[in-house]
Order: C-alpha cells, then sequence, then structure tokens
C-alpha cells in the first residue's frame, strides 16, 4: 500500500504541499492526492537522486495536496480495494461492488454511511482507471481486435514468417 505522507498527510511533519478545497468531506482532495500520487510515484528514484544531489524538484512535485487527517482511512481503504480489482488481457477492471460492500461491513459501516463509503471508493476508483487506462494501451504492440479479418491475417503473416522472408499462409 502506498505511503501516504509522500502525498501529504496534513497535521504531520514538515508542510511542503498545498492544502488545497474547503471545509470537510470534499472528495475533490483525495482525487487530487490520488493524481498526485499516480503522476509521481513512478519517478521516485529519480525524485531520489534529484534530493540526493541537491538539484531542485520539479515544481509540480513540490506542490502536491495535502491529504486531510481524517481521509487516511480512506485513502488507506481504496489502496486495499485495489487488490481486488479483476486483471484481464493487459486491462485492470473496477473494484467489484461485492469487495466495497464486505470492506464496509467489517469496518461498521451501515446505510448512510456506506452508501457515501461506495461512492467515494467508486469516484476514486473510476479516477484511477482513467489515469492508468491510456498508459497501458500504449505500452501494448502488435496488437489488433479479434473482429478485424485483415489485421489478425497480417499480425499472423508477420510472426510465421520464416528466415528467408517466406510466409506459410
Amino acid at each position: 500500500m502506498p505511503a501516504v505522507p509522500r502525498c501529504g498527510l496534513a497535521g504531520r511533519g514538515p508542510r511542503r504541499g498545498v492544502h488545497r478545497g474547503s471545509g470537510p468531506g470534499r472528495r475533490g482532495k483525495l482525487i487530487e492526492c490520488l493524481r498526485w500520487h499516480l503522476k509521481w510515484s513512478p519517478q521516485r528514484k529519480h525524485i531520489d537522486r534529484l534530493e540526493k544531489k541537491g538539484r531542485p524538484l520539479p515544481a509540480d512535485y513540490l506542490d502536491r495536496p495535502l491529504l486531510a487527517y481524517g481521509a487516511r482511512f480512506l485513502w488507506d481503504a481504496f489502496w486495499e480495494l485495489t487488490t481486488e480489482r479483476p486483471m484481464g488481457f493487459g486491462a485492470e477492471g473496477r473494484i467489484p461492488y461485492t469487495a466495497i460492500r464486505l470492506f464496509s461491513r467489517d469496518h461498521g459501516l451501515v446505510g448512510d454511511a456506506a452508501n457515501w463509503f461506495r461512492a467515494v471508493i467508486r469516484e476514486m476508483d473510476a479516477e484511477y482507471l482513467g489515469i492508468r487506462a491510456p498508459a497501458a494501451a500504449s505500452q501494448i504492440v502488435n496488437e489488433t481486435p479479434m473482429n478485424d479479418v485483415k489485421g489478425v491475417r497480417g499480425l499472423l503473416r508477420r510472426h510465421a514468417k520464416k528466415p528467408g522472408g517466406t510466409a506459410d499462409m
């Protein structure tokens, strides 16, 4: 599970991020923190090297949103529920409703609280998948839809070529 302080946890340690939003209960703080985390976590080693060398860090990295202290339960719940995602054909699926329901029951959330929790997790999940999906699609090479007959035929020909340059088809 990702460490919350990297995203900035309000009320703890030196404040390097910017506390955005107004009032409790604003889900935008969680979404902003999720966006920041997904953007900068893959670059963690690079950021560490910059810090060690004393070089300036990217402005966007320093302008991280602070996660309100009370939102830690939601942050931890989201990353725990992320492990329940179905995976298939190189894509991540949505967090299943049954996993969210079971998690909320296990933590004593019922009625309106459970509905609110599910809405927050669904909103974070949609943002997560929206950010992750484009990157995954661009990493696939030599892919063609199954209903594209010409594309499948061409793909098979390219893979069936012998060293002499001829195909068996």
